[in-house]
């Protein structure tokens, strides 16, 4: 909008600190967290249990946060290598911060979240049959919208749901 290509950022944002996803307990488990506020912050040190971090005059604003973001993101890390991601994403979002665990294609598919949207579609493909599919990621209100296929439905009751996301 104003001509300037920012280039670009990697895991992290212009203005908020920490945002970054984050190991957790687990093999290959991790966490997205987003923090936009000072008070977002003071709710995620609660949760991870150190709330010494939101006293620390190195993290105490959006800016001294930014400036000191390696230390911050090792200090965070520290902590959710502790929790499972599931537990700890329900815990952050209750507390208002922006978080999401990072799944894996196994634990997409068994979403409860993307089943009850309707996210998944059962296609047939010519050459193994028919496949769920992961589908778009928008819905229009008044114009269908979907992946096209040769025949299709849309039918997630087949689908069994294991994971909590």
């Amino acid at each position: 909008m104003n001509g300037h290509d920012p280039g670009p950022q990697g895991n992290r944002h212009r203005s908020h600190a920490p945002h970054q996803a984050y190991r957790c307990a687990g093999i290959d488990r991790w966490i997205a967290i987003d923090v936009a506020t000072d008070d977002e912050f003071a709710a995620l040190c609660r949760v991870i249990g150190d709330e010494s971090l939101a006293r620390d005059p190195d993290f105490a604003t959006g800016a001294a946060r930014l400036a000191h973001i390696d230390r911050l993101d090792r200090r965070i890390a520290e902590r959710t290598r502790r929790f499972d991601k599931f537990w700890l994403f329900h815990r952050l979002q209750s507390a208002g911060v922006t978080a999401g665990p990072l799944l894996t294609a196994t634990e997409r598919f068994q979403c409860p979240q993307l089943q009850a949207r309707g996210f998944f579609e059962y296609l047939d493909h010519d050459s193994v049959g028919w496949q769920w599919y992961p589908g778009l990621f928008w819905r229009m209100e008044r114009t269908p919208n979907g992946l096209r296929a040769r025949r299709a439905r849309w039918d997630t009751t087949t689908s069994t749901s294991t994971a909590s996301c």
